[in-house]
């Protein structure tokens, strides 16, 4: 049963798309079909034009319910990717101060975890195991690297920001996986489907002029390419609508730039200008 309510979620977006359509299309059919069976009524009623009503409310409450949903997963991790970038910057920042060779590994880790991030937030599902491993690997790798480091940093007081900003990196590293994880129920679009193709048949029933059937049907496909779209912004790993890396794309060329601006006043042998 379990699988079964997964199942919209667990097939690419383009064969629920083309199963969705196919099957409102048949249930409409059948409907317009329905309408030859003996004792079925000629002319709709208001009856059934307030059934069909109800059900277009129905429908409605529940694609604004779950695109709500949906957005606000999107814009937390949207907003974590911004919070990851500011932390393992604050990072990189705080390891200029210490020496060789506890700088250059900070430092190398630091920007190889960066370039991970940003393919594992891009890579196709199939790819993400492997880079999650290497995230895991390479967070390990700095929180070792800065057990060793944080001894060695002078003044002694500059340790302790250090570690508070490798510890907040790894914290936002939690963060943006459970983020991935928080997801609109399956039940509420198996639930909307639902709605969605028994409205097509009520549509392909109650409607007489083709014309009504034809804006009933632009109008129920409509609703359609909401809801998929909807169910794309649910899909953080496989969906085409993912969050925004530009910030740690920045944060990208600001380590690889960094060596050489933060170094410029460093070992000069000269005396500092006057004023």
């Amino acid at each position: 049963m379990t699988n079964l309510l997964a199942l919209p979620e667990s097939q690419p977006l383009w064969v629920t798309a083309l199963g969705l359509i196919a099957a409102m299309a048949l249930a409409a059919l059948l409907g317009f079909l329905a309408r030859r069976l003996p004792g079925s009524i000629p002319e709709p009623s208001s009856q059934a034009s307030t059934i069909l009503g109800g059900g277009l409310g129905l429908l409605g409450l529940l694609l604004g319910f779950s695109l709500s949903m949906a957005v606000g997963f999107f814009e937390q991790r949207r907003t974590l990717v911004i919070d990851e970038a500011n932390a393992i910057g604050t990072a990189y920042l705080r390891a200029q101060f210490l020496d060789e060779p506890h700088r250059a590994r900070m430092s190398g880790l630091l920007a190889r975890y960066v370039d991970n991030r940003i393919l594992l937030a891009e890579a196709p599902a199939a790819e993400v195991p492997a880079l999650l491993a290497t995230n895991d690997g390479l967070l390990a790798e700095l929180w070792a690297a800065t057990l060793v480091a944080a001894p060695t940093v002078a003044p002694p007081v500059l340790a302790s920001p250090l570690v508070t900003a490798v510890n907040e990196l790894i914290d936002d590293d939690l963060k943006r996986k459970a983020a991935r994880l928080a997801r609109v129920p399956s039940e509420l679009f198996m639930m909307l489907f639902v709605v969605l193709i028994a409205i097509s048949a009520m549509l392909g029933h109650f409607t007489q002029r083709p014309v009504d059937r034809i804006e009933g049907g632009v109008l129920l496909l409509i609703i359609a390419i909401a809801s998929l779209l909807v169910l794309d912004i649910n899909l953080p790993k496989d969906g085409f609508v993912r969050e925004d890396q530009r910030p740690m794309r920045l944060l990208q060329e600001s380590i690889r730039a960094g060596p050489a601006v933060y170094d410029r006043y460093r070992d000069r042998g000269a005396p500092a200008p006057a004023g």
